[in-house]
């Protein structure tokens, strides 16, 4: 993704992805699958400073990293969020009504 682009809409796609098929896996989906979605919504990884300290050493890069702009979560991630809340709210409903019954 280019330095000025959002990473919201790549995080809400592969979010809804992971929410559906990521538990698949068993057992490492159900391990997985809950911190690549807190990875996502919180705007995944950032491995700017890692790159450039590789290439033009850690005090030019720490220069660099003190002049780029500050990254603000987007509306996709928001989005993100409340889609994951709203899962595990129903999940949380279903166990409980399930055990309700019994």
């Amino acid at each position: 993704m280019p330095s000025h682009g959002k990473a919201g809409g790549h995080a809400l796609g592969w979010g809804v992805f992971s929410l559906l098929f990521g538990w698949w896996g068993f057992p490492w989906g159900l391990i997985h699958t809950p911190m690549s979605l807190w990875q996502n919504a919180s705007g995944g990884a950032d491995h700017t400073h890692a790159v450039l300290a590789a290439l033009l050493g850690d005090e030019h890069a720490a220069e660099i990293m003190r002049q780029a702009p500050s990254r603000k979560p987007d509306a996709m991630l928001w989005a993100l969020r409340g889609l994951i809340l709203t899962f595990f709210a129903l999940i949380a409903y279903g166990l409980i009504s399930l055990f309700a019954a019994v």
